[in-house]
C-alpha cells in the first residue's frame, strides 16, 4: 500500500489542512478518515486516533502528531528538511511536539482564525492570505497614523493652530496656478475644525473596518483619498 495519513474527519479545521496538503502530496500519499478505516486497524487506540493525525509506513509502522506530519511531507512532496530537522536537530521534536497538541487541544477556536485568513478555495489560497495580511497590516497603520493625527491636528493646523489650514489654502488659491490641481486635498470643498478632526476619527474607523477584512477595495480607497 501506499503511505496513509489518518486524520479526524469529523474536526474542520483537520480537513481544511488535509485539503492543502493533498494538493501536492496526493501522488505520493493517500488520506483516509480514522472513522472509515479504524477497524482496519485495531492495534491503534481510537483515543489517539482522535487527537491526533497518524502516518502509516507501506510496512505498517504507526507515528502520531508532529512526526507523522513531517513524514507525510517527507514523503509526499520530498520536503525532507522538516523530517530532518525533527530527527536530528536537538530539542525540535520536543518543541514541535508540544506545539502540535497546543494546536490540537484548541482546534474547535483555532478554526475560526483559519477561516478567517484562508479562504476554501485552494486555488486562491496562497494570494488571499497575501492579500488579507497585507490590507491588515496596512488599515492597522493607518489607523494608528489617524488616532495620532486626531490628537494633534487642532493644534498645528485648526482655527487656532501653528499654522491654520483656513488662511493657509486661501493663500495659496490666490497664488497658485490651478490650486486644486497643484495641491490636492478634500479640505478645499469644506474646512473647519469639526471637518479636521472628524476626517481623522473616520480614517480610524475605516483602518479598522480594512483590519477586520471588509470594504473590498473601496475603503482602501477611501483611506487614501483621506
Amino acid at each position: 500500500m501506499r503511505p496513509t495519513l489518518l486524520y479526524d474527519g469529523e474536526c474542520g479545521f483537520c480537513r481544511r489542512w488535509i485539503d492543502y496538503w493533498k494538493g501536492f502530496t496526493s501522488k505520493a500519499l493517500q488520506y483516509q478518515t480514522y472513522q472509515s478505516v479504524q477497524h482496519d486497524f485495531p492495534q491503534i487506540p481510537v483515543d489517539q486516533l482522535k487527537e491526533s493525525v497518524a502516518f502509516l509506513s507501506p510496512s505498517g509502522e504507526a507515528s502520531f502528531g508532529a512526526k507523522a506530519v513531517f513524514q507525510a511531507l517527507d514523503v509526499g512532496d520530498g520536503r525532507g528538511f522538516w523530517y530532518g530537522c525533527y530527527r536530528f536537530l536537538p530539542g525540535f521534536s520536543w518543541v514541535s511536539e508540544k506545539l502540535y497538541r497546543w494546536v490540537a487541544q484548541r482546534r474547535g477556536s483555532l478554526a475560526g482564525l483559519l477561516n478567517f485568513f484562508w479562504p476554501k478555495n485552494p486555488e486562491k489560497r496562497q494570494y488571499q492570505i497575501s492579500r488579507r495580511v497585507f490590507l491588515a497590516g496596512l488599515g492597522l497603520i493607518y489607523a494608528i497614523a489617524f488616532a495620532s493625527l486626531a490628537s494633534q491636528i487642532l493644534g498645528l493646523v485648526g482655527s487656532q493652530g501653528i499654522l491654520p489650514a483656513k488662511p493657509f489654502l486661501e493663500y495659496l488659491a490666490l497664488r497658485l496656478p490651478s490650486p486644486y490641481w497643484n495641491l490636492p486635498t478634500l479640505f478645499w470643498f469644506h474646512l473647519s475644525d469639526f471637518w479636521l478632526q472628524g476626517a481623522c476619527y473616520l480614517g480610524v474607523l475605516l483602518g479598522l473596518v480594512l483590519v477586520a477584512g471588509y470594504g473590498g477595495p473601496l475603503v482602501p480607497t477611501l483611506l487614501w483619498l483621506l
